[in-house]
């Protein structure tokens, strides 16, 4: 938090000072020449994690109320304390400032800060592929650039905050997720963060218990795209044609990415093995991907997109996309003494669990292919019927087991049921709780069988990879190095700089 003092919080929150930094009580707001500025750390909202100097914003929520934890803040070395509310009894000694509503002010202080950075901001959203692309876009700019991302799930109104107060003088690029659950928060998001650069994934059925519909999902993702500056880019699927119809609010430049002869950046030749994904971009450049799932392909692209128009070389991005680690519970594949594990276990919702049971469809397999699949939550009282949708799909490709994890996704498991008694194969089981579903999966699989264990956070699927985990003892990821007697599409490692070789010299 360089060059930002406790007044200039002051004035970015709007907020009233209860005790003002030169120790005095009041809420006069003209307090430039009562004291020195003061500045500060960091802008921390757990005290758990704060540090002698930071700025403490107690924030509310539905089960705590940070303003509780006002007089621990102060212990710990607080340099200023931010409240929506002074609970009874604490008296500040040190520059406290009163707001209407914390969690407006953490954004509007972000937002201040954010004007005061030169960094570029690339914002990027969608139902599925977010973190995926996040992590790829990441991966390909810091080739070139010095970037901030933000990390684990820090894509909402509190997380996105804390990732644009990390910016620092030294930063040349900020990759940002945002997620929505609700309508207006994208749009909040991208005031806060300020994208010069907007990427959009994919539109889907998800969180329709909060955004309503498909039209309300459209018009939300495509918040993003609206806040752009005209000289702004932005990056979108156009396989999707709901991405599509969103970009159509986007005031600057569009670049389309996808599989169609119109997309300016297209992936061709598309292909997966136990090793990862094999694509040509425009038909001229290799890509390998040490991740699963044909739809990763498209992610690529749409990380490709950002370093193309942030101008890194296609050399550099196919070193990156290549070394690009797996992020965890999203298709990443385990071996447990043979039997092999899909584990995309992080969440779920129709488009991503039918892009994962095209994945187990295509995946090599000596044995029987499983799919364990968990409800798929907050779809509203469409729930049903999308679970349904979801099946009709399922069925075109080849599983020899169904196993359903809640009471949503058994209407999954009748359209299975009906389709393996037409075929005379096949066969459905239902579970209540994912441990009852772990313990008969470690009884029945065998090694050669592949599992992909797909469901809700809420649905705790994780806990089936544990259980395997634990009965053999380690956890064993996919080698990227084939061995003998497999070997990946195209080459095993990337050949990027041999084949710049002259052969006569080797």
């Amino acid at each position: 938090m360089h060059n930002m003092t406790v007044q200039d919080v002051r004035l970015a929150v709007g907020g009233e000072w209860i005790r003002r930094p030169d120790g005095a009580d009041g809420s006069e707001a003209d307090d430039s020449s009562r004291a020195l500025p003061v500045k500060f750390g960091a802008v921390c909202t757990d005290t758990r994690k704060i540090v002698a100097g930071d700025v403490f914003i107690a924030l509310k929520g539905d089960n705590f109320d940070g303003s509780e934890f006002l007089a621990q803040a102060q212990a710990k070395g607080a340099r200023c304390l931010v409240t929506h509310r002074v609970p009874a009894g604490f008296v500040p000694s040190v520059p406290t400032i009163l707001v209407k509503d914390s969690l407006k002010a953490l954004g509007r202080l972000a937002r201040g800060y954010r004007d005061m950075q030169r960094a570029v901001v690339v914002g990027i959203t969608g139902s599925n592929g977010k973190t995926t692309t996040r992590e790829m876009t990441s991966a390909i700019l810091k080739r070139n650039f010095t970037v901030l991302q933000n990390t684990a799930n820090e894509n909402n109104r509190v997380g996105v905050p804390h990732t644009v107060l990390r910016l620092s003088d030294h930063h040349e690029f900020a990759v940002i997720e945002m997620g929505t659950s609700e309508p207006g928060e994208i749009a909040e998001l991208a005031r806060i963060a300020g994208p010069t650069c907007g990427v959009l994934t994919s539109v889907s059925e998800s969180h329709l218990s909060g955004l309503g519909s498909l039209d309300g999902i459209i018009a939300e993702k495509g918040e993003l795209l609206a806040a752009l500056p005209s000289d702004g880019i932005a990056i979108v699927n156009f396989d999707d044609p709901r991405c599509v119809r969103a970009a159509e609010r986007a005031n600057c430049r569009v670049v389309g990415y996808g599989t169609d002869k119109r997309c300016e950046l297209r992936a061709g030749d598309i292909r997966s093995n136990k090793f990862g994904t094999h694509f040509m971009l425009n038909g001229r450049h290799e890509f390998r991907l040490p991740l699963h799932g044909e739809h990763n392909a498209l992610n690529a692209l749409a990380a490709i997109a950002v370093g193309w128009v942030g101008g890194v070389s296609i050399a550099e991005m196919q070193i990156a996309l290549r070394r690009i680690e797996p992020v965890g519970r999203r298709l990443e594949y385990r071996d447990f003494a043979g039997i092999g594990v899909l584990d995309d276990s992080y969440n779920a919702n129709p488009a991503s669990t039918c892009a994962a049971l095209r994945t187990l469809g295509r995946f090599p397999c000596e044995g029987l292919r499983i799919a364990v699949l968990g409800d798929m939550l907050e779809l509203g009282p469409d729930s049903e019927r999308l679970h349904r949708e979801v099946a009709y799909l399922g069925t075109t490709q080849p599983v020899d087991l169904v196993v359903t994890v809640g009471k949503q996704m058994r209407a999954l498991g009748e359209i299975y049921q009906e389709q393996f008694l037409a075929n005379g194969k096949g066969c459905v089981w239902s579970f209540d709780s994912s441990e009852e579903a772990a313990g008969h999966l470690l009884e029945e699989c065998r090694s050669g069988d592949l599992l992909l264990i797909k469901g809700s956070n809420g649905m705790k699927m994780n806990r089936i990879v544990d259980a395997f985990r634990k009965r053999y003892d380690a956890e064993s990821l996919m080698p990227l190095r084939p061995t003998r007697r497999e070997h990946p599409v195209g080459d095993p490692l990337p050949d990027i700089l041999t084949r710049t070789r002259n052969p006569a010299a080797a």
